[in-house]
């Protein structure tokens, strides 16, 4: 398990546009194996695991992340029509720099 998050399960705030402080890489739990094996880095061993300007560059691109918000209320109804987005074509793109183009949409 190289990369886990937490994510408070708890009644939402009083305030509906509270989402909290959490931001992930869309996509980068399918191709974060990929990407270590072709960017010929270790994949982490487990722990904390900063992402370094030196190691990881173009993931520390801000545009890359996105803050995690709450479910909306038509969710269901809209994985239930087929409308949720496709899956990221980032594990099985081709070099470094072919993952990451992929991970950016």
């Amino acid at each position: 398990r190289p990369f886990q998050a937490l994510v408070q399960l708890s009644p939402p705030p009083r305030d509906p546009g509270a989402q909290g402080s959490l931001k992930v890489l869309p996509g980068f739990h399918a191709a974060s194996a990929h990407f270590f094996e072709v960017s010929g880095l270790p994949p982490p061993a487990g722990g904390f695991t900063p992402l370094t300007e030196h190691d990881h560059p173009d993931l520390i691109d801000e545009e890359l992340w996105t803050p995690v918000a709450r479910l909306p209320a038509r969710w269901r109804d809209k994985h239930s029509r087929g409308e949720l987005p496709a899956p990221s074509a980032a594990p099985s793109a081709r070099g470094r720099a072919g993952v990451v183009k992929a991970l950016r949409g």
